[in-house]
């Protein structure tokens, strides 16, 4: 498996996410999403890359959820018969950081 893609910068990486099957159907994988982007901005950093199953099993919940929140798939990469997905969140850009502030300013009015 030979990476391309030029990581430039300081990032934080993810890898082997997963919401218990039990669980699924009810948006925890897109909150720990959201909580996990927003985390690593806190912690002072700007990019997040993350590493999604294509072949021979495409992960379509994870490539949606990453896509609803901004991220996009930077490099396609082949390790034997699996494919993955690396996909890209640039922190400063997603559209996660409205909604964020959104239910913050709701939390708010609620008190």
């Amino acid at each position: 498996m030979q990476l391309k893609y030029n990581m430039k910068g300081d990032f934080v990486y993810g890898d082997l996410w997963n919401v218990d099957s039990i669980f699924r159907g009810r948006g925890i994988g897109k909150k720990l999403l959201e909580h996990a982007f927003s985390s690593v901005k806190k912690a002072g950093f700007d990019k997040l890359y993350a590493r999604i199953l294509l072949k021979p099993i495409h992960n379509e919940i994870s490539v949606r959820i990453n896509e609803q929140l901004g991220a996009r798939c930077v490099q396609k990469i082949k390790d034997g018969k699996y494919v993955y997905g690396i996909y890209l969140a640039e922190l400063d850009k997603l559209l996660f950081q409205e909604k964020i502030a959104i239910n913050s300013l709701k939390k708010k009015w609620k008190s």
